[in-house]
């Protein structure tokens, strides 16, 4: 990453970096729809003269591939919500450019950005790695073809699959009428969950019911013989 390969000329270097097939159903793989408890990717700063100012990692928001080069991007990445985030996920230096990216295996967190890819919320595009403004003095790492193998950028992911990739439900307030408790809850569309009751927090819980979550992922269940005093409800799956 280099603002000005050139003293005063401005010509750019950028880093494009991708771990592809990161989400799905085969074994290593992160599961759709799986809690990212954290994700980190090392970067081996270790080629010659690789301490620097550093850059920063924007998601990218449009495909690209092995290919691509800054004039079939025309003119580089933007980091400009269309391309690239408007906003860098994490940077590596700073803008005063002050101290220098040292030359060593570096870690960068990329948490919210591995979770939006297993949400189904973005697709996986990796990152574009912009330099700093002004940033003349170049950071250097190694690619994915290092002849050393630890030496190429390795993407870790530590998750919580749920069962079935289904969320937890939540109860809303309930709504209690003189015959009736409608119970309305929180939970994954299309989903169908179990409604139990039981007479007292501690139990004996007893099924009542089901429930199909609505594409607004809003579930609801009437009770239309609700338990004479009080009654506690609980929401699971399956």
């Amino acid at each position: 990453m280099d603002a000005e390969v050139t003293s005063g000329q401005g010509d750019q270097d950028q880093v494009l970096i991708r771990f592809d097939q990161i989400i799905g159903t085969e074994t290593n793989q992160v599961p759709a729809g799986a809690r990212i408890d954290a994700a980190v990717i090392d970067l081996a700063s270790v080629v010659g003269n690789a301490a620097g100012d550093g850059g920063r990692f924007f998601a990218m928001l449009a495909p690209w591939d092995g290919t691509a080069t800054w004039n079939t991007l025309v003119g580089g990445i933007q980091a400009d919500g269309t391309e690239a985030a408007l906003t860098p996920t994490v940077v590596a230096g700073s803008p005063g450019l002050d101290p220098n990216v040292q030359g060593a295996f570096n870690t960068f967190e990329v948490t919210t950005d591995v979770q939006a890819w297993a949400n189904g919320t973005r697709t996986n595009y990796g990152w574009a790695i912009l330099p700093w403004p002004g940033g003349g003095d170049g950071w250097g790492i190694s690619s994915s073809e290092a002849a050393t193998e630890r030496e190429r950028p390795q993407l870790r992911v530590f998750f919580t699959a749920s069962a079935g990739n289904v969320s937890a439900a939540v109860i809303q307030p309930l709504t209690v009428g003189p015959t009736q408790v409608q119970v309305t809850f929180t939970g994954t569309a299309g989903k169908v969950y179990s409604i139990h009751r039981a007479p007292a927090i501690t139990g004996t819980w007893t099924p009542i019911g089901t429930a199909t979550v609505a594409g607004n992922g809003i579930g609801t269940f009437t009770d239309n013989a609700p338990l004479t005093g009080t009654a506690f409800y609980r929401v699971v799956y399956p």
